[in-house]
């Protein structure tokens, strides 16, 4: 019906899975569950959460979506974190966004365009706390979500086109709570559990 379906897939946020199988998530290093107030924090290294989302974004396009949208592909900002996987030295939480994006790119890249919606702090400072790079993902995926306003949609994009390795505003997307501009963006209609916004 000349629709152009989405679908937004929470990855490194996953509560859900981790109360079935805990063997998937990030801990403490006295080895308890890792949890903020944003839920519990899956292992972007772990192999077998990997496949899963491969399994369930393949599922998706099978269905007939269009596009993957990863949120939350982010890292929590904690002490002694202890990974699923047996690791020679500490990884950084950019190292670790960014092999898990590489990842999800070679696996799924030839099926569908893959964005991400990215943090407004990685935006404007090229990392962000949460472990995004921008030099690095915006290569790496399609589309960029953003949040943006009508009033920063200007230099907002001219940040994300600095990022890639093409001008091409079209993988470009902003979103917020009403349209930012007359070009492709995202409404905003769910809770957000990093930002506690809705």
């Amino acid at each position: 019906k000349g629709m152009y379906l989405v679908a937004d897939v929470s990855c490194m946020l996953d509560s859900a899975i981790v109360s079935r199988y805990t063997g998937t998530a990030l801990c403490t290093a006295n080895g308890q569950l890792l949890m903020t107030e944003s839920g519990f924090w899956m292992d972007p290294y772990n192999t077998e959460y990997r496949q899963y989302l491969v399994d369930v974004c393949e599922e998706l396009i099978y269905m007939g979506f269009n596009e993957i949208m990863f949120s939350y592909m982010s890292h929590p900002v904690a002490d002694d974190i202890r990974y699923t996987q047996q690791m020679t030295q500490q990884p950084t939480a950019e190292d670790a966004i960014s092999s898990f994006a590489i990842y999800m790119e070679r696996e799924l890249g030839d099926l569908a365009p893959i964005g991400l919606r990215v943090s407004y702090e990685a935006l404007n400072t090229g990392v962000g706390s949460n472990g995004q790079n921008m030099s690095v993902l915006g290569k790496v995926f399609d589309r960029i979500y953003v949040s943006s306003t009508s009033n920063t949609y200007d230099s907002d994009l001219e940040k994300a086109l600095g990022y890639m390795d093409t001008r091409d505003t079209d993988r470009f997307v902003p979103y917020g709570y009403s349209a930012p501009t007359d070009n492709s963006w995202m409404l905003l209609t769910w809770v957000d559990p990093e930002a506690g916004n809705n």
